[in-house]
C-alpha cells in the first residue's frame, strides 16, 4: 500500500486517517509532551490519502518529548495478528460459495505475501482449508458476523452492541474490522451514525492498543431511482466524523472506503452482487483487498 503513515503513540493527540478504495493510509504521529510542534519540534509532512480520503500528518516530538516506536497492534513477528471481524451477514460471508466472504481472499492475500494473520469471533463461516499458490492451507474461520443484525437491538431487529465489550476481553483482538448499518440503513431506523458512533467507544474504550478499522458500507444494487443507495451514501458521509474526532482525541481508529471500492466497478450490480444486498464472490475479492490495503502494512 504506497504512502502508508506510520501510526504513532506518543503523548499529543494522534491525527485521523483515512484509508480508500484506491488509496493510501495517512495516520498521525502524535506530539511530544510539549504539545503538537513544540519548542525545537518541527511538524512532518502530509501522508497522502486516496481517493475521497484525508490524509493524517505526522508531526515531530516537541521539546521535552521522547521519540516513540511506531504503533502497530499487530505482535512481533513469529505471532499471526489476531484478527476480529465484525458486522452482520456480509461479515459472516452471506452468499459467497463458501461462507468464507471477504475473510478468505483477506486470508489468502497476506498469507501469499507472507504476512501472519488468524480470525477470531463467536461464530465459524468458510472453509477448513484453502488452495494458495498450490499449497492446501487452514482457513481460520471464525467472525462475529451476525446475520440480519443492526448496530443496536431496534426495530425487533438484534443488535451486535449487546456483543461489546464482552467479546474483547474474550478474543483479545490485536485489530477489529468493524463494518455495520447496512439491516439499519434497510429497515430505516433512527439515529444510524449516533449509535455507531456509542459503539465505536465502547469497543476503543475496552482496549486503547486494539486497532479499530471502521468500513463505510457496501452499495447495494443499482435502481431507478437510486433512493436505497441514496440513504447508504448519506450514512456513509456520517462516519469520516465519527472517525476523525476519535482519531483526534487519541484513538486508534481509521477507516476504509468499502463503498467506493465496489461503487467504482462500472458493472458491480451485476458482476459482483448475488442479490440486492450480498456481494458475490467477486465482490467479496475486492472487500478483501480493500481491507488488506488497509491492515496488510501493519500484519508481520
Amino acid at each position: 500500500m504506497s504512502g502508508a503513515g506510520s501510526l504513532s503513540a506518543g503523548g499529543g493527540a494522534a491525527g485521523g486517517a483515512v484509508v480508500d478504495a484506491g488509496g493510501a493510509v495517512g495516520i498521525a504521529g502524535s506530539a511530544g509532551a510539549s504539545g503538537a510542534a513544540g519548542s525545537g519540534g518541527t511538524a512532518g509532512t502530509s501522508d497522502a490519502a486516496g481517493s475521497g480520503g484525508n490524509a493524517g500528518t505526522q508531526s515531530s516530538a516537541g521539546a521535552g518529548g521522547t521519540d516513540q516506536q511506531p504503533y502497530n497492534p499487530c505482535p512481533p513477528q513469529g505471532k499471526p495478528c489476531v484478527i476480529l471481524p465484525v458486522g452482520d451477514s456480509i461479515t459472516a460471508g452471506s452468499q459467497s460459495s463458501d461462507g468464507g466472504g471477504y475473510r478468505e481472499p483477506l486470508f489468502e492475500v497476506a498469507y501469499a505475501n507472507k504476512k501472519s494473520l488468524t480470525f477470531v469471533g463467536a461464530n465459524h463461516n468458510g472453509p477448513g482449508t484453502v488452495k494458495i499458490n498450490g499449497a492446501t492451507v487452514t482457513f481460520p474461520s471464525a467472525d462475529s458476523g451476525y446475520s440480519g443484525y443492526e448496530i443496536d437491538s431496534v426495530n425487533g431487529r438484534q443488535g451486535i452492541s449487546q456483543f461489546f465489550p464482552a467479546q474483547i476481553t474474550r478474543f483479545k483482538p490485536n485489530i477489529i474490522l468493524l463494518m455495520i448499518g447496512t439491516n439499519d440503513v434497510a429497515s430505516a431506523v433512527p439515529n444510524i451514525p449516533p449509535r455507531l458512533g456509542v459503539l465505536m467507544d465502547t469497543i476503543l474504550a475496552a482496549d486503547p492498543a486494539l486497532l479499530l478499522v471502521v468500513a463505510q458500507i457496501v452499495p447495494q444494487q443499482k435502481r431507478t431511482p437510486d433512493t436505497q443507495n441514496m440513504l447508504v451514501q448519506a450514512y456513509n458521509a456520517a462516519i469520516p466524523p465519527l472517525v476523525k474526532a476519535r482519531a483526534d482525541a487519541g484513538k486508534h481508529v481509521v477507516m476504509v472506503d468499502m463503498y467506493g471500492a465496489l461503487a467504482a466497478i462500472p458493472n458491480y450490480s451485476t458482476a459482483d452482487y448475488t442479490n440486492q444486498l450480498h456481494p458475490n464472490d467477486a465482490g467479496y475479492k475486492v472487500m478483501g483487498d480493500t481491507w488488506y490495503a488497509a491492515i496488510g502494512p501493519l500484519l508481520r
